[in-house]
């Protein structure tokens, strides 16, 4: 099995779990801050002899490149081969000493030294000798062949399997964790070492697939990344990927997890219900980030709690949380020690992808107030780096949705002195990671931020011909859910929904009946052209439809073709725009007849505005529209939002405050649609079931 999702996601304690209940062994990449297990492989790849193997073949036609594939490939076979017998050897003596001894408590030991493995030797306690890497390094001084190897893992493995206890059709299992290091070639460089630029992670598991294919072996492959182009053919068939790691994705079953650590004295007070919910509000998603709140909380003795809540939120993030004030205030002040490193933005010089799923995630957060914006395989650097993760069991769908990761990205805008409502900035992005529905939201956040206070229609769009008299006026967002259809004034970290995500027309029938609707409404959202609707209080206090399509030009052109122009706009048309079944002409049905009957009924709208009293609205982010090349109807007003007067607006707005609405939308759990951070409350509470592990094919409940 090939087992993938983001840094810190619980993949190493899965599959330490699975290694106390099966014997198998644990072998590790690389050596993070954790220390867990042995340095043979890491070790073994960072002294190959460069005078023997070759980190860069020649080209294929270099009469040298034959003889230097097969050297790699032989002192591979030697290297990985070493790896495998020493751990084998070991093995082997441990289950002699352990015979008669109970099952479970050997397995147990087993799984230490292998996690510990300096633990194996009686030595002085400062002395950290690796039995496993000191094993092989002798074994690699032989002077025999290859084919030695070979033959002593064929005999240490029959007398491993006379030894093993086990039952019936339970397979040993060998598990290689940071198996990224192995497959992008990492630190080591050996991505161009063997044919066809093929990773050291392939040769590793053809070695011990060797070795292994007679005997009931399972291997599981564990990291952050491991390309499927690596593995594409016949030979890796039998190899099932998976990313199912679970989280805390709902309240109760992150509390049921801290109960078992917090004094229950804590547990049942205000100040430990508290921290409860902010453990919720700020750690929920991936199971290591509450678990190291908890490792911490355990250190200090849960003393002062809050503060270290506060501490910890503050060494992830950069950012300074507020919401726990009350009871932080109320303890007494501790210094804490810096226990892990900063989370951080990836650079996007070097992963423009991630940060083009930064902006999109963060500007999903603020205008729906749900962070669940899936991205797909394109976007894997995004889980590689840290800041993504998968959320099913089939490697297909991404997200950028924990509270920790938004506010740290957020972060990085602030540090950078850039506003994500900043156009120049958005469109500074590579237009292929671009998507509409992305692209829909963030131009409804920037207008909520235009008219954050009354503002000249002549100046927020560009009208063609001669300019209405209506549109002479100011005006303002209609903020559909206040008494009477008031105007939306924005109020820094403040948690609001500003958008509803309608895929079908009878979603948008359902915001249009909703009395405590959203500001805006992007209809069609899951379309190659959303539409976004609202409405604009005018300084007569009559009411305007707004419907808005937002074209993002990917070429280089630098009029957008009439044509083009033409069709935007005739799909803008209500009649048009709410067709369940597009058609030519468009045909009523019951569905659009009702939309159509609720946008009419639309509270003293303006009699000037044409049909239903619809303005409909072109952005052209990119490609030049200029609406007066075409015929006007004055029946169907027609304008363009003028980005450079938006720009001049929201490319100044202060980037501390979106990162305090960040932090208010991230950390939002539920309640009303508009919530102070102050006043959150929690959310509903659920149960959910795990897919299959890897050890085993029963369904089990989530116990961390």
């Amino acid at each position: 099995s090939f087992f993938v999702n983001g840094s810190v996601s619980g993949k190493t304690r899965l599959l330490l779990e699975g290694l106390h209940e099966n014997w198998g062994f644990y072998f590790t990449a690389a050596i993070d801050s954790s220390t867990l297990g042995s340095r043979d492989i890491s070790r073994t790849l960072l002294s190959f002899d460069t005078s023997v193997f070759r980190t860069m073949l020649p080209p294929k036609d270099d009469p040298t490149f034959e003889t230097c594939l097969d050297v790699n490939t032989r002192f591979t076979h030697r290297q990985f081969s070493g790896i495998l017998l020493a751990r084998l050897v070991v093995f082997k003596r441990f289950l002699e000493d352990a015979s008669g001894k109970p099952d479970d408590e050997m397995r147990h030991r087993w799984l230490l030294a292998q996690l510990q493995p300096f633990f194996l030797q009686s030595v002085a306690k400062w002395s950290k000798r690796d039995p496993f890497d000191e094993l092989q390094d002798i074994m690699q001084e032989w002077v025999v062949p290859i084919e030695f190897f070979d033959e002593a893992i064929r005999e240490t493995l029959d007398s491993i399997f006379s030894l093993l206890p086990r039952a019936p059709g339970t397979p040993l299992f060998i598990v290689i964790d940071e198996g990224n290091v192995l497959a992008d070639g990492g630190e080591f460089s050996f991505s161009y070492a063997f044919k066809d630029g093929r990773p050291i992670l392939n040769e590793l598991l053809k070695i011990w697939e060797h070795h292994l294919q007679n005997y009931d072996v399972t291997l599981i492959v564990a990291g952050t990344e491991i390309p499927r182009k690596h593995f594409q053919s016949d030979q890796w068939s039998n190899y099932q990927w998976s990313s199912d790691t679970g989280d805390f994705g709902v309240p109760e079953i992150q509390r049921q997890y801290i109960s078992k650590f917090l004094p229950p004295s804590m547990l049942s007070s205000p100040a430990g219900e508290e921290l409860q919910l902010r453990m919720w509000r700020w750690f929920r998603g991936r199971h290591r980030f509450t678990a190291s709140v908890i490792s911490q909380l355990l250190l200090a003795d849960f003393q002062s709690p809050h503060r270290l809540l506060d501490y910890l939120i503050w060494l992830a993030t950069g950012y300074e949380p507020r919401d726990g004030e009350v009871y932080s205030h109320a303890e007494e002040y501790r210094e804490f020690g810096r226990c892990y490193l900063p989370m951080k933005m990836p650079d996007p010089q070097y992963y423009p992808s991630v940060k083009a799923a930064v902006h999109d995630a963060l500007i999903h957060c603020l205008v729906t107030l749900d962070h669940r914006l899936t991205f797909g395989i394109d976007r894997i650097d995004a889980v590689s780096r840290g800041v993504g993760r998968f959320i099913d069991s089939n490697m297909e769908q991404i997200v950028i949705d924990e509270p920790l990761c938004l506010v740290t990205c957020a972060r990085w805008f602030v540090d950078k002195k850039t506003s994500l409502t900043d156009i120049d900035s958005y469109l500074s992005v590579d237009r292929k990671y671009q998507r509409p529905l992305s692209t829909t939201c963030f131009v409804a956040l920037c207008l909520a931020h235009v008219f954050s206070q009354p503002r000249a229609l002549a100046d927020i769009f560009s009208f063609p011909g001669t300019l209405p008299e209506w549109a002479k006026q100011t005006a303002n967002l209609v903020d559909f859910a206040s008494p009477d259809f008031g105007e939306l004034h924005y109020t820094p970290g403040t948690s609001r929904r500003l958008a509803y995500i309608a895929e079908t027309p009878a979603d948008t029938l359902t915001w249009l009946k909703d009395k405590h609707r959203t500001v805006f409404c992007i209809h069609s959202a899951n379309s190659a052209s959303p539409a976004l609707l609202f409405s604009l209080r005018l300084a007569d206090e009559s009411l305007v439809w707004l419907f808005l399509h937002v074209n993002l030009d990917e070429s280089a052109r630098e009029l957008v073709p009439e044509t083009e122009l033409q069709d935007m706009l005739k799909a803008l048309q209500p009649e048009a725009l709410f067709n369940e079944c597009p058609s030519d002409p468009p045909k009523e049905s019951a569905v659009s007849d009702d939309i159509r009957k609720l946008l009419e009924s639309l509270p003293n709208k303006s009699g000037s505005v044409g049909a239903c009293s619809v303005l409909r609205v072109i952005t052209s982010l990119g490609a030049d529209a200029k609406l007066e090349r075409l015929d006007l109807d004055a029946n169907n007003p027609i304008a363009e939002l003028n980005t450079r007067f938006v720009q001049s607006i929201t490319g100044k707005f202060s980037a501390k405050d979106i990162l305090e609405d960040v932090v208010a939308n991230a950390t939002y759990v539920g309640g009303n649609m508009v919530v102070k951070r102050k006043s959150i409350d929690d959310g509903p509470t659920l149960k959910r079931q795990r897919s299959a592990s890897l050890f085993n094919n029963s369904v089990q409940e989530v116990d961390v």
